[in-house]
C-alpha cells in the first residue's frame, strides 16, 4: 500500500532513529519531533503503518517500545551549510568556509539550520567535544537552559 508524504516522513524518522540509536524512539520523542499535541496521534500513525505492512507492533502491552520496521521507506537526507568553526572556550575569529553536511531528518526539527565545527573543550560536560559538528537552529532568542551559539560585536 502506498504511503502519504507524512507517513513516509514518520516511517523515515522511526527507521533512522532505530538505525542511529539501536532502539525505537519513545512516543514522547516522536510526539516532540513532529510537534503532535497528543500520543494518540503517534498511535494512529503506528497502527496505520502496521496495517499497510511497514511496521510490526508485536507486544500490545508495551506498544511504546515495540516498534519494528519491516519495510523501510527510502529516507532522505537534508543538506545544511557548514559555515565554519565555533569556539568552545576562548573566543576565535568567525571564519566562514561554506561546505555542505548531510543530516538525517531525525536529527532536526522545524526552522532554519546550519552546521558549525566545534573548536575547544569547554563544552565536554555537555557531550560537545573538540572537532564535533553541531547543528544550529537560527532563532532570535533562547530559552533558559538552552545551549546557544552567539556572534559577539557583529
Amino acid at each position: 500500500m502506498k504511503l502519504t508524504e507524512k507517513q513516509k516522513e514518520f516511517l523515515g524518522f522511526v527507521s533512522e532513529y532505530i538505525r542511529d540509536w539501536s532502539r525505537p524512539p519513545s512516543f514522547e520523542e516522536i510526539r516532540s519531533h513532529f510537534g503532535f499535541n497528543s500520543y494518540n496521534t503517534v498511535t494512529t500513525y503506528l497502527k496505520t503503518l502496521e496495517r499497510k505492512g511497514y511496521v510490526r507492533l508485536p507486544d500490545r502491552k508495551n506498544l511504546k517500545r515495540s516498534i519494528e520496521v519491516i519495510s523501510p521507506v527510502e529516507t532522505r537526507r537534508f543538506e545544511f551549510p557548514l559555515l565554519g568553526r565555533v569556539a568552545a572556550g576562548k573566543p576565535i575569529e568567525a571564519v566562514e568556509t561554506v561546505d555542505v553536511i548531510e543530516v538525517p531528518p531525525s536529527m532536526i526539527g522545524q526552522g532554519d539550520h546550519f552546521v558549525l565545527q566545534v573548536k575547544g573543550d569547554s563544552m565536554q560536560e555537555d557531550g560537545i567535544l573538540d572537532g564535533d559538528f553541531i547543528i544550529v537552529r537560527k532563532q532570535p532568542a533562547a530559552q533558559n537552559g538552552e545551549t546557544v551559539v552567539a556572534l559577539i560585536n557583529n
